[in-house]
């Protein structure tokens, strides 16, 4: 790939070592104890069965986890195999996007790079699926744009369009960015030849293909679709340009780390003399640069119009992704041998420290509020049955906990409000569960009420301790269902 301390590195040695870190990783948090956060519980509820949608997020991400499902089992090391996956390849495609922008050593720098976003390489391993495929969805999308402008291959324009639907299918935003970029490279006279060839048109009707079905769907269940808007909280906004000015803060806070190391490097390092800079680097750059310049002016209009007052840093990973690649690249007369031993001397510490941080983290959390590890969810399982009885059907207002028990016990079905399985056979006997004190919180009463079900018997109330170091019971309220209907 280049030079580092006076050694080549081969990209095939960069890929051994991007996929044994990330192997790493998915050994030691399949070995951790067997519990889910959030997001991956979230999955374990929605992947119960195939359907062109799951509510507010696009289906691409649930349909890989039921293939992985259906390969490994429904367990822990499904997840971590998505995670790191994801996490590697987006580490891989960034590289080769630096590749075609800069050459070799704005690859290498590119692909140390996204090891110093946080968002990226230390909160995707326990945070976000959706926001972890996008990333290397889009990223595909634009690698095969930069291909096509290289040498118009057909292949490559099925590929961008292709790429396309599945940035789509994997977040509504997915495809941003590579739009941004496509339309960025149309208006530039050097570059229109290639975008606007006609097999453009032939890879954009692979794209609408791809998404056609999951779209259809979306149209069809405005309201699921819509289900998470909330969280842009509209009413809330102070003035018309409040949310533009969060959006502001998170892109900074998003690219704070990376900036600072690329500086403090350039700052620290000697400049090499007689470093050659690949041709046509300035103006590759300036085209990418344009792009999610654009694709961020679209959301900052986005949050004007909307009057958004919440944007979140994982929100823009879909168009900042790039980070590194134009950091890189504008330092790329700096990339030297030096440089980038000490930015692999950098990285390789941040590497470590997120290797070690990551199992300390999700097992302890924060001492003053116990996490989802400080739970023995297969003593729960235990629990439930010793109370109720057996337990085909767990109704429950959250995915946490269904996802958890199902984790333990696959033979669980789990019904949410936002994933009410319409077409899923629903085994008896069935229950409700949640923590909440009583009564029934509403919005369950209603999803079981909208089953057919009615509440047999009282509430009962299961203790159990929460496991070392932390203190205290895990509460939960079961409550005996009267089937309706099964399907």
């Amino acid at each position: 790939m280049t030079a580092v301390g006076g050694a080549p590195l081969r990209r095939s040695t960069f890929l051994l070592l991007v996929f044994g870190y990330f192997g790493l990783h998915l050994v030691i948090r399949t070995l951790e104890p067997a519990w889910l956060g959030l997001d991956d519980a979230e999955q374990f509820v929605a992947a119960q069965d195939w359907a062109l949608g799951y509510g507010p997020q696009p289906p691409l991400a649930t349909w890989i986890f039921k293939l992985l499902f259906a390969a490994f089992g429904e367990g822990v090391f499904a997840v971590a195999l998505f995670r790191n996956a994801c996490l590697a390849a987006t580490v891989v495609l960034v590289a080769a996007i630096g590749r075609r922008i800069g050459g070799d050593r704005v690859a290498l720098a590119a692909g140390l790079g996204v090891l110093t976003i946080p968002q990226i390489a230390w909160e995707s391993q326990h945070s976000h699926i959706h926001t972890l495929l996008v990333v290397v969805t889009a990223a595909l999308a634009v690698l095969f744009l930069l291909r096509i402008v290289e040498a118009r291959r057909t292949a490559d324009y099925l590929g961008f369009g292709a790429a396309l639907g599945l940035a789509f299918l994997s977040k509504l935003s997915g495809p941003l960015l590579p739009l941004a970029l496509l339309a960025v490279m149309a208006a530039m006279r050097e570059t229109r030849p290639s975008v606007l060839d006609r097999r453009l048109l032939a890879g954009l009707g692979l794209g609408l293909l791809v998404v056609a079905p999951a779209a259809v769907w979306m149209l069809a269940h405005r309201a699921a679709t819509m289900g998470r808007v909330y969280k842009f909280k509209f009413a809330e906004a102070a003035g018309p340009l409040d949310g533009v000015v969060t959006a502001v803060g998170a892109a900074l806070s998003f690219s704070a780390v990376t900036m600072a190391v690329f500086l403090l490097l350039v700052v620290l390092t000697r400049r090499e003399e007689g470093l050659a800079v690949a041709a046509g680097r300035g103006a590759r750059l300036g085209r990418l640069a344009a792009g999610v310049g654009l694709a961020i002016a679209v959301i900052a209009a986005g949050v004007v119009v909307t009057g958004a007052a919440e944007v979140k840093e994982r929100w823009l990973q879909p168009v900042l992704f790039p980070l590194p690649v134009l950091v890189a690249a504008a330092f790329a007369p700096r990339l030297g041998d030096r440089f980038l031993r000490d930015l692999s001397r950098v990285v390789a510490v941040l590497a470590v420290v997120i290797l070690v941080g990551v199992p300390i983290k999700d097992r302890f959390g924060s001492l003053r509020r116990p996490p989802l590890t400080s739970v023995d969810y297969a003593l729960l399982r235990g629990e439930i049955a010793a109370a109720v009885g057996p337990v085909g059907t767990l109704f429950s207002d959250g995915h946490s906990l269904p996802g958890n028990l199902r984790l333990a016990d696959p033979s669980l079905v789990a019904v949410v409000p936002e994933y009410p399985q319409p077409g899923l056979d629903l085994p008896g006997p069935w229950i409700a569960i949640w923590r909440d004190e009583e009564p029934m919180p509403q919005e369950l009463a209603d999803l079981v009420a909208a089953r057919g079900a009615s509440v047999e018997g009282p509430v009962t109330r299961i203790l159990i301790p929460h496991v070392w170091p932390f203190e205290g019971t895990f509460v939960v309220h079961v409550q005996r269902l009267a089937a309706g209907e099964s399907h």
